[in-house]
């Protein structure tokens, strides 16, 4: 899984003395500190085109589209003593120097200060912004039907991270918040090359019967290694019938040339993002569903190994093009190296 990196980082306003709860007796003066944002990716290159299929895996496509929240350490909600910050937007990003690193500088909608007296406050940041998030408990979020456009499967990627700004002592306080993508990635790519046969018909690739709604704790813990998040306990996906339909897989920007973009030689296929779905076998779940020439099949997302889509994972799914059956093989992994699985499937 690649991991987002953010950093908050705490500093002095001007004219203002530190959080010291000594010196803010001593000099009977209000201490605030300005809490500042600074964000660092591993990968500061966004895809420049859907092709490259890792579109936002390692850069928000837009840092403005971003939201804050920010309470003290412990709690997750307003206290008597400090009312905290509840979604903030972000209105500017800039590059940053801190350390000899270029990071990007969030300004959010307001300054955030830090509790006077030296309290920690835990900093929650999660994209893509949206205005009714109220609660960092229960954050509910459904994926678009049609993630086609790039907009859309941007709207549906949902990344969050958690870390603490340290107040209880004077100098910089530094929060490095790791940012895991909560839902589910899948990869398709078509392979008809090494069959014999020609696939440059293909007019769509969408899932069936999948869930589409989840409800996201960030302020539950985070595993230690992979897989970070826990179905259930960081994410939890609906399975109401309400929330369950289809899903079209993504492609380029002006939704063309789905064959040169997901055939397997030369790509890395086209994507989609889904709640994690569980239920899975190779008679039940989930599908696939290919259209070539006017012809549509359909594939199990599970299979006898393959119960379950984790939160955070991506599986790679290779559709072998064939003049009588389609056969499915998959590779599972946490935005890194998995293990592949093997199916068939008449055509």
């Amino acid at each position: 899984m690649k991991k987002l990196i953010f950093v908050t980082l705490a500093t002095a306003t001007m004219g203002l003395v530190s959080c010291s709860s000594d010196e803010a007796s001593t000099q009977n003066v209000t201490a605030q500190e300005e809490i500042q944002l600074a964000v660092k990716m591993e990968n500061n290159a966004p895809a420049a085109t859907r092709a490259a299929h890792n579109l936002q895996g390692t850069a928000l496509a837009d840092y403005t589209k971003a939201g804050i929240f920010a309470y003290l350490t412990g709690t997750t909600a307003s206290a008597s003593n400090y009312a905290g910050y509840s979604n903030l937007t972000v209105t500017t990003a800039a590059d940053y120097e801190y350390n000899s690193i270029l990071y990007k500088k969030l300004t959010p909608s307001t300054t955030m200060y830090s509790p006077v007296g030296g309290t920690n406050v835990d900093v929650y940041v999660y994209a893509p912004y949206d205005e009714n998030h109220t609660d960092v408990t229960s954050m509910i979020f459904t994926v678009q039907d049609d993630q086609t456009l790039d907009a859309n499967y941007i709207a549906s990627d949902f990344v969050y991270g958690k870390a603490t700004a340290d107040c209880s002592s004077a100098g910089d306080r530094v929060a490095a918040v790791n940012m895991y993508h909560a839902l589910t990635k899948l990869t398709f790519k078509i392979d008809d090359a090494s069959n014999g046969t020609n696939a440059s018909g293909i007019t769509e690739i969408k899932l069936t019967d999948v869930y589409k709604k989840a409800t996201i704790n960030m302020s539950a813990a985070v595993a230690d290694s992979e897989p970070w998040l826990n179905a259930g306990t960081n994410v939890t996906t609906s399975t109401s019938n309400d929330d369950k339909g289809e899903v079209v897989v993504s492609n380029l920007t002006n939704n063309e040339n789905l064959y040169n973009n997901a055939k397997q030689e030369g790509t890395g296929g086209v994507s989609v993002i889904i709640p994690s779905q569980g239920g899975l076998s190779a008679s039940a779940g989930g599908k696939v569903s290919v259209t070539i020439d006017s012809q549509t099949r359909s594939a199990y997302l599970g299979s006898d190994d393959l119960t379950v889509l984790l939160p955070g994972y991506e599986y790679v799914y290779t559709l072998n093009i064939k003049s009588q059956e389609l056969v499915v093989a998959v590779s599972i992994k946490p935005w890194s190296e998995g293990n592949p699985q093997v199916r068939d499937l008449d055509f």
